[in-house]
């Protein structure tokens, strides 16, 4: 019910009672004033009862009017409320977008960064792959010649050290064919130093050298040290005798001497009897003899 609606109502009203007291007054005048005071008395309070029963029954929708709105009151300020916290979390949501829309662009430009670089790379592995297919095509040509020079390394190697032990053989040969000339001038009174050389092979029996036979000069190497003693790697098959006098060198320094005490056919071990420098393994040796020394 509308506020106009209740004023009207409450006019309305306090115009019927005054409208009941005229007619009573007027009743009054009647002859038979006092039953009809009496009636409209009873009218009157009927009314009353009828227009105070209505005021109440007013009063209560006005109040459950006011409680209404009251409700709505608080209805419209939570539905504000709601409506800020909405556009509170639609403007966070904006920043968020704006903020995942900027990470966005970041990224893509990043991506592109990678793409570029993924392709350079990619580039630059092809390169390389080439480069390598190369090197690998080069390696494989450079072993296979140097599995060429290996084996002729090692089929040269087999040469000289077939050419050495013929060397070593050789020598052999002529350090007996040696001491056998120097056995038969002693036995036909000549000097050792000064046998001459005899000619060997077939037309030349009875042909002799006018001119002595030299001596090769006899090379090797110290095998081993222990203290004063050393041994070296040539023996009797190779010329040496006992009291050989041996020179110890390394590069053009000279070293020492080493006289020789023993003696066996592949080796030969001796007393250091001077030195200027202490001697090591793999030091040179070479007899004095030959030098044309004299100890």
């Amino acid at each position: 019910m509308s506020t106009l609606h209740k004023i009207f109502v409450v006019l309305q009203a306090v115009f019927s009672i005054a409208f009941a007291m005229l007619f009573i007054s007027f009743a009054a005048q009647t002859a038979d004033w006092k039953s009809l005071a009496e009636e409209y008395r009873g009218l009157y309070r009927a009314s009353d009862t009828h227009q105070r029963n209505l005021i109440a029954s007013h009063a209560a929708e006005g109040a459950a009017a006011l409680d209404a709105r009251e409700a709505i009151l608080q209805q419209n300020a939570d539905l504000e409320r709601q409506v800020r916290d909405g556009m509170r979390r639609v403007n966070e949501l904006a920043a968020d977008k704006a903020d995942l829309g900027s990470e966005k662009a970041r990224l893509e430009a990043s991506n592109a960064m990678l793409l570029g670089s993924v392709q350079v790379a990619q580039n630059g592995w092809e390169v390389e792959r080439t480069q390598r297919k190369g090197l690998e095509q080069r390696n494989m040509e450079l072993e296979k010649r140097n599995i060429d020079l290996d084996e002729r390394v090692n089929e040269l190697s087999a040469q000289v050290l077939v050419l050495v032990q013929e060397k070593r053989q050789y020598e052999q040969e002529n350090n007996l064919l040696r001491s056998e000339n120097e056995r038969i001038a002693v036995a036909h009174g000549r000097a050792p130093s000064g046998s001459p050389e005899v000619a060997v092979g077939p037309g030349m029996r009875g042909v002799h050298a006018e001119t002595a036979a030299t001596r090769d000069l006899i090379r090797g190497r110290i095998t081993e040290i222990e203290g004063k003693y050393a041994t070296v790697s040539v023996g009797s098959a190779d010329g040496v005798t006992k009291d050989m006098v041996f020179v110890i060198y390394r590069g053009p320094d000279f070293v020492g001497e080493l006289t020789i005490s023993e003696v066996e056919p592949e080796m030969a071990a001796g007393r250091i009897t001077r030195s200027v420098a202490v001697p090591q393994i793999n030091d040179l040796v070479a007899d004095s003899a030959g030098f044309g020394l004299r100890s």
